[in-house]
Order: structure tokens, then sequence, then C-alpha cells
């Protein structure tokens, strides 16, 4: 078994730090140059049950959890998609437990609002199923 080399955990540490930069100055923006926002504080699907900080912060350290463990099995580099991923959940746990919700602003009109940080995390999950699925590396 192979962990990848030190100077990838660095990239992709600081590739995760950025995009957590990069999420929260947006939010910023948005908030304090009145741009239009809505704060989100239930699951779109399920809106009228709130998540609470604490239960979005189990959920978040059980699937970084899940990521280490994944990424020392699975034979494939998966540091690009996890550090989108969990970019994106980190910028709105941030949200969650500093603003009673996350911050939306992104309005396509035929879909439900959502922000940058959900972008991440859809195209973290995409690239890391894609990446599985389609895994062309000997094992």
């Amino acid at each position: 078994m192979q962990l990848m080399p030190r100077e990838n955990n660095r990239s992709v540490l600081i590739l995760f730090v950025i995009l957590v930069f990069i999420d929260q100055l947006v939010k910023l923006v948005v908030i304090s140059r009145g741009f239009s926002y809505a704060l989100n504080n239930g699951l779109p699907i399920l809106s009228n049950i709130s998540i609470s900080g604490i239960f979005y912060f189990i959920f978040s350290t059980a699937l970084v959890l899940l990521f280490y463990f994944m990424r020392r099995i699975i034979k494939v580099n998966i540091d690009f998609p996890i550090a989108l991923i969990l970019s994106g959940i980190t910028s709105n746990l941030i949200d969650r437990l500093s603003r009673d919700g996350v911050v939306d602003y992104i309005n396509l009109k035929i879909w439900p609002i959502f922000n940058l940080s959900d972008l991440f995390v859809v195209i973290g999950i995409i690239l890391f199923i894609t990446k599985i699925l389609f895994n062309n590396s000997k094992t």
C-alpha cells in the first residue's frame, strides 16, 4: 500500500485552503455589496427541516474519515476531487456556524439557488465517480 507523496499532500492542502478562501471571499462580497442572496438554513429537498451546525460538523468529520480510508485503499489519485468536495463542505460549514445558514447567491431560475461551494462539491463528486469508474491504472 503506497500513500501519495508528501508534496502532493501539501498541494492538496493548499488547494483546499485557496478554495475555501475564495468561496468565503465571494460570499463576503455578495453580502457586503448588497447583492441578492438567500440564507439557506435547511436542505433544499427537505425545506422544513433545519440542519444544526453540530450535525453538519459530525457529518463532515465522518466524510473526511471516509475519504481518508478510501484514499488509502483506492489505487487511483483522488486527491483533487477530495479537495473540491471537502473545501465546499468546509465553506458551507463555516457559513452554518457563523451565519446560522449557508449563503446562496447563484440563481438560475430553473434550479434551486446555490453557491460556489455547492459547485465545488458537485464537480468533486462527478470527478471522484469518474476516476473510480474509469480507472485505467493497473492494480
